[in-house]
């Protein structure tokens, strides 16, 4: 009985690997970023928080690399 469930065991795992499909952004896709200098509060204090600045991809430069013109800003390299 063991080796029957062992043989279920072994056909169950033999199926194809679980890997994680690439994720690629698309040239004309909208996409946003919180860069540039932390954003004082009310008190004048520096929070962890950054402005946030939207954009188009331009297009993809190299993996997870891609080239983005922010609305209002100039096109910048941008790594994933």
């Amino acid at each position: 009985m063991d080796t029957v469930l062992a043989a279920e065991s072994n056909a169950l795992n033999s199926g194809p690997s679980r890997t994680k499909p690439i994720k690629r952004l698309i040239s004309n896709q909208r996409v946003s970023a919180c860069v540039g200098a932390p954003i004082p509060d009310a008190n004048g204090i520096p929070t962890k928080k950054r402005e946030r600045v939207f954009g188009y991809i331009v297009n993809a430069v190299g993996n997870k690399q891609y080239l983005v013109k922010f609305d209002g800003k100039a096109v910048a390299e941008v790594v994933q």
